[in-house]
């Protein structure tokens, strides 16, 4: 199983594929295009030869440019997500330990 995030934007996206131990496999920026979309899946074919059920996207819902590429993954039957980018920006500050930046105090 592979899922690919994809960080939708208004004259590309990139993707980036991990697999189910959190390894990253792939990283591709494509344009927002018909043939960014199939540029995409090629590259992800090659990576499973199994064929596309092994893939779960997920990609941020970012103004209507999200759309064409929605509708692409859900018209070959792709699993696919769509997530308020509000939302994960809220999650990603909730796990991530913030570096420690108060000045240490020197014993002498």
């Amino acid at each position: 199983m592979y899922f690919v995030g994809i960080d939708v934007g208004k004259r590309h996206h990139d993707a980036s594929v991990i697999d189910e131990q959190g390894t990253e496999c792939l990283h591709l920026a494509f344009p927002n295009t018909s043939a960014g979309v199939e540029r995409l899946l090629a590259r992800l074919a090659k990576l499973a030869p199994l064929g596309p059920e092994q893939f779960r996207f997920a990609l941020e819902s970012t103004a209507h440019y999200w759309m064409g590429i929605h509708r692409a993954i859900e018209a070959r039957d792709l699993s696919v997500a769509v997530v308020d980018p509000l939302r994960s920006s809220t999650a990603r500050n909730l796990y991530l330990r913030k570096a420690k930046t108060d000045p240490r105090e020197v014993v002498k």
